[in-house]
């Protein structure tokens, strides 16, 4: 069994859930803001405000097939941290 920090490096690929202060990082072409804004590829913005009112992000995105997950999700989850959002949700329903 190898390391857990080796293990929780390629689980959230750059994305430390354990630490609490906001900043700015890059996730592949995804940049976040210390506010918590995002920005993809410099084209594509989704303000941080977007982020707070709506648990349903992940989510919405899989429609899209260009979107890298491994990249979306520790910024998406960097992002809500930066905004100060202090719970996420996804529910994934399968019928």
């Amino acid at each position: 069994m190898g390391n857990v920090h080796e293990y929780r490096q390629g689980l959230f690929n750059g994305y430390d859930p354990y630490d609490h202060k906001p900043e700015q990082k890059t996730f592949g072409k995804w940049v976040v803001y210390d506010h918590g804004d995002m920005m993809y590829d410099d084209a594509l913005f989704i303000p941080a405000h977007k982020i707070l009112k709506e648990d349903t992000w992940i989510i919405h995105m899989m429609i899209y097939e260009w979107i890298d997950f491994n990249d979306f999700i520790p910024s998406y989850l960097q992002a809500c941290k930066n905004a100060g959002k202090k719970r996420c949700r996804c529910d994934l329903i399968f019928e």
